[in-house]
């Protein structure tokens, strides 16, 4: 009862001071600019695992140092049935540092530029990534857990190794999102993120930054 969110503007022959009038408190995509002098608060959006080769001019090496690595070394690409066209994006790992910088410069100008807050689409979505980086954290996390299998690229099948993948997995994504919304609070405290948490992926974690 608290918020109440326009995703979008609305259609165009309904202005935001309308919006306004009937109680909408939030907006999604309207610039600060013109939804702060009407008392709305405005969000931004990014996909937490989307790296779009034309926002870094096709570099495929600068690509790849972003991206999650399959068991057999391809770059992993997103595939929705829904959205045929996102087949040409390239999906980030949220341990490689690459892209950890990219996505901290990126909350951190929204923050710069007067958004309230973002909203991080697939922010659920944990990447099956053999990366050194995920190998490295895995190889730590087994560790601190007394696990036998300390080789994130040939783990045993068995549930219990599973789970434990899963949590490793969780974990990660559960820091990615605790890093961005941290480096957009440095520039404003009152930074708010949210996300599509699916509940195939082990949303329940969103409940630990009580957003």
């Amino acid at each position: 009862g608290h918020v109440r969110e326009l995703l979008a503007r609305g259609s165009d022959d309904v202005s935001l001071q309308e919006w306004a009038d009937t109680g909408v408190n939030c907006v999604m995509g309207v610039p600060p600019a013109e939804a702060h002098p009407l008392g709305l608060k405005t969000r931004t959006w990014f996909t937490m695992t989307a790296i779009n080769p034309d926002v870094f001019d096709g570099d495929l090496e600068k690509i790849r140092s972003m991206a999650a690595v399959g068991a057999d070394g391809t770059l992993h690409r997103p595939y929705d049935p829904l959205f045929p066209s996102v087949a040409r994006l390239y999906t980030a790992c949220v341990n490689k540092p690459a892209w950890r910088e990219y996505a901290a410069q990126r909350f951190r100008t929204m923050a710069e530029d007067g958004w309230d807050g973002c909203h991080i689409d697939y922010a659920s979505h944990y990447e099956q990534c053999y990366c050194e980086y995920c190998r490295q954290a895995w190889a730590e996390f087994a560790r601190e857990r007394g696990l036998a299998a300390t080789d994130l690229i040939d783990l045993p099948g068995d549930f219990a190794t599973r789970m434990h993948l899963r949590e490793f997995r969780i974990l990660n994504v559960m820091d990615f999102l605790g890093m961005v919304r941290d480096e957009a609070r440095k520039i404003n405290p009152d930074f708010g993120t949210d996300g599509t948490w699916h509940q195939d992926s082990g949303s329940t974690y969103q409940w630990a930054y009580e957003d």
